[in-house]
């Protein structure tokens, strides 16, 4: 199904319904970077997604990167896009790296290919099973258990060495404000776990660790592929290599007592 826009008077009423949709674009899923909620807003519409139907899947907890992949498969090319975005370039100004198109080869989501769900930057750490990638900001690691484990280490290491303790502390640390919609970030977390975001919670718990970063995987890339095994062999990764360090550092000690 095409979507097609006749007349000055329909641009203007689809200005206001896409104000609506875009807002909830950047507080439902975080798409806070200039320009990009108008950008991804403009590939659904080209994709000749009903206006009503795209709000209701989005209020839903559908990614805007699942509603793409479910799309019309005869969705294409000749679909018409709003003027008001064309006119603000809105969607030449999206960041396409999380975005499948239709009618090209699908690509995953950048953390993904990267077997990175956390999208960890690359810095001075040495993370275990992280390799040489084509990727020059984000870590790219062997497999996704090695990233996980890596999500898995830093989010115990804040409440360790860093004393969070709440939902709202985490995530705020995690994804901090300025280039991301850290409430909207940690209101989707806090809801689907249906803990406050002020509440204290202990990631020393594995069933909840396994949560909390499955929802961090789905807010960082619009979607979890991974099943409930690979996040817990991630998390395995990381209390062996813990229990490792805590006994090389007791040997360490001792040794330095002697």
């Amino acid at each position: 199904m095409s979507w097609l826009i006749k007349t000055i008077n329909d641009d203007m009423k689809l200005a206001m319904d896409a104000e609506g949709l875009k807002k909830l674009l950047r507080d439902t899923w975080g798409i806070s970077a200039a320009g990009a909620a108008g950008g991804m807003l403009a590939l659904l519409f080209s994709l000749g997604i009903p206006q009503q139907q795209l709000a209701q899947q989005l209020q839903q907890g559908v990614s805007p990167q699942e509603i793409m992949r479910s799309a019309p498969q005869n969705a294409g090319p000749e679909a018409v896009l709003p003027s008001e975005m064309l006119e603000n370039q809105e969607f030449s100004q999206i960041e396409v790296d999380n975005v499948v198109p239709r009618g090209t080869l699908k690509q995953e989501p950048r953390g993904i290919r990267n077997n990175n769900p956390g999208n960890l930057v690359q810095n001075e750490t040495q993370w275990d099973g992280a390799i040489e990638g084509g990727d020059t900001r984000f870590v790219t690691f062997e497999s996704p258990e090695y990233g996980v484990r890596a999500m898995a280490r830093v989010l115990r290491n804040y409440q360790r060495k860093h004393g969070l303790r709440t939902i709202a502390e985490i995530i705020g640390r995690w994804s901090p404000q300025g280039e991301n919609n850290t409430q909207a970030y940690i209101d989707h977390v806090s809801s689907r776990l249906g803990i406050s975001p002020d509440s204290p919670i202990n990631l020393g718990d594995d069933e909840l660790l396994a949560r909390f970063i499955s929802l961090i995987v789905q807010h960082e890339n619009g979607e979890n592929p991974y099943d409930d095994e690979i996040i817990r062999r991630g998390i395995s990764l990381e209390k062996r290599s813990a229990k490792e360090e805590a006994r090389v550092w007791s040997v360490k000690m001792g040794s330095m007592a002697r």
